[in-house]
């Protein structure tokens, strides 16, 4: 709920533009409905891990993981020290009326899955934007095609008059915001957060048993926060890995290519980095087939647990047929 360092940016960038968080109906049930699914998943873990640190040290632990009620009073304080920043939209008999018009009639952002939801919260954006500049930012393909916004929402606004810009991350409407808020920080600084970060992300991927080495650079985008020695960051690096030791008898591993994303937050005084969270991987290894032969390609992903990575999918070295998304070239 925007505890994020991304959030954090988000907040001030909004104070510092006199502008409003739009809170539809919709959109808070979905915060309060997730939030405490998302907490008891976490108490669930930590009673796992408490059994299993009972068991090693063969006494009970009094760890006390908190009840449902504390999560909910949790959310509820949260929203409470956000109410100033937010501009309710109550779900009106229109809005369900017109969604289920879309939806019937096949329109975004509705089209492709028919999501109700969907149509509601642009229901609600359409009623904000009659007295805001609207800075949508969602991550649901509906609403878009490629990086704008749908063409038949883009009609919409202009047959309405109306200002609504989409954007599918955070980063993307605080990089639009940016401009307004003067940078603090010298090249010399930005450079030596760079370096940092690429050879952060090659210890990432020697944890995971693989051989990396940046060859692409950084990406890197900065965001002012309400300390003024504290940014917001946002990065992707690209690369090139070589695998680690191969159990597999049938492929052959040559290399390949890697690209990693994370946010967190910097000292910008003296370019150290504060944190580092949600890294995700994606990599495209080429091998070759012992039997069939010819070059094929496996791609495989990689998110964050804390600081470290586990994978998602088959392991790595065991190179398994279902995670093969190209067949052999000529």
């Amino acid at each position: 709920m925007l505890r994020s360092s991304l959030g954090i940016a988000l907040i001030y960038a909004i104070r510092q533009h006199d502008a409003k968080i739009g809170l539809p109906e919709v959109i808070e049930r979905e915060v309060e409905k997730h939030g405490l699914e998302a907490g008891l998943e976490a108490v669930a873990a930590i009673e796992k891990a408490e059994r299993q640190l009972e068991r090693l040290l063969d006494k009970r632990l009094a760890l006390g993981p908190p009840k449902e009620t504390d999560i909910r009073n949790g959310i509820e304080k949260r929203l409470q020290q956000l109410e100033p920043l937010f501009e309710r939209v109550p779900l009106t008999l229109h809005h369900t009326r017109m969604a289920l018009d879309r939806v019937n009639s096949r329109v975004a952002p509705s089209r492709a899955r028919q999501e109700y939801k969907d149509s509601l919260i642009w229901e609600a954006t359409l009623e904000l934007a009659a007295g805001f500049q609207v800075m949508l930012v969602t991550v649901d393909s509906g609403f878009f095609r490629g990086e704008e916004l749908d063409s038949s929402l883009q009609q919409e606004c202009v047959q309405r008059q109306l200002s609504i810009q989409g954007f599918r991350s955070l980063e993307g409407c605080l990089t639009a915001l940016a401009p307004t808020i003067p940078a603090t920080y010298s090249d010399e600084i930005r450079e030596k957060i760079k370096a940092s970060l690429g050879e952060w992300s090659e210890e990432k991927l020697a944890e995971s048993g693989n051989e990396g080495r940046v060859t692409k650079g950084v990406d890197l985008q900065l965001f002012a926060t309400e300390d003024p020695s504290q940014f917001a960051l946002s990065f992707s690096i690209e690369g090139d890995v070589m695998p680690g030791a191969s159990e597999s008898e049938d492929y052959k591993a040559e290399g390949g290519t890697f690209e990693l994303q994370a946010t967190g937050l910097v000292d910008i005084t003296d370019g150290s980095i504060l944190d580092l969270s949600g890294p995700t991987t994606h990599i495209n290894w080429k091998a070759f087939h012992s039997e069939e032969g010819g070059l094929v390609q496996m791609s495989e992903s990689f998110i964050s647990a804390g600081r470290g990575f586990m994978v998602a999918g088959p392991a790595l070295e065991a190179f398994r047929n279902t995670n093969w998304i190209r067949s052999k070239e000529e």
